[in-house]
């Protein structure tokens, strides 16, 4: 019987960290969304009201977003690459397996974490010089709130910047029959894409297209 309750016990503890986790990525998903809707909606409904602990709140809880977002979009362009060239199987293989892919993403999520942290600071140093004769009260608070989402999630819109026109270098290895297939793919993509464009272009420069 004793036993019985201890593996209900144990059960019920997983269960519990599973939800919480879930809840956490949950609500890491919805964190942009969050911040910058809910505290104007705040502010319009309740504009006398003291927002400091909201904004306390926010410094602290963004950066953990922020670092899960980062783990999340570290590997997510290289991953739509290869699924795009019907390569997703052998993905995690060819970038270094389990061990090397886990800790690039966790080399993301403590960026993510500290950047996060980091431009937050940045945003209330520089907030000091908003003059109060031009943004008090509500403005004020208004204004911080507007701002804050981009200063915290700072990191991952580098990120998703500098990932624009994402297209993974190649790593040819000679001796790799895979990779030089590989290479054959991508210059018969490369063959078909200039194909089209020449033949838009001519189609535009005859007035068809």
């Amino acid at each position: 019987m004793h036993i019985i309750e201890e593996l209900e016990g144990l059960i019920g503890w997983v269960i519990k960290q599973i939800l919480l986790v879930v809840g956490l990525l949950i609500a890491a998903a919805a964190a942009p969304a969050i911040l910058i809707v809910l505290p104007q909606l705040l502010l319009i409904t309740s504009p006398n009201s003291d927002f400091l602990g909201l904004a306390i709140t926010f410094i602290w809880a963004a950066p953990v977003a922020v670092a899960i977002w980062m783990m999340a979009l570290c590997h997510a362009h290289s991953i739509r690459l290869w699924v795009r060239r019907d390569q997703s199987q052998d993905w995690q293989k060819d970038h270094g397996g389990w061990m090397r892919t886990n800790m690039k993403s966790t080399r993301y999520m403590f960026l993510g974490l500290f950047g996060s942290f980091v431009c937050e600071m940045l945003l209330l140093l520089s907030f000091k010089f908003v003059s109060y004769s031009s943004f008090s009260g509500v403005a004020r608070y208004s204004l911080w709130f507007a701002l804050f989402p981009f200063a915290a999630f700072a990191p991952v819109l580098l990120l998703l910047y500098k990932r624009r026109n994402y297209n993974e270098p190649l790593r040819l290895k000679a001796d790799d029959p895979q990779w030089l297939a590989y290479l054959e793919t991508l210059r018969v993509e490369e063959a078909a894409q200039a194909a089209r464009k020449s033949d838009d272009d001519f189609l535009k420069g005859m007035g068809i297209a």
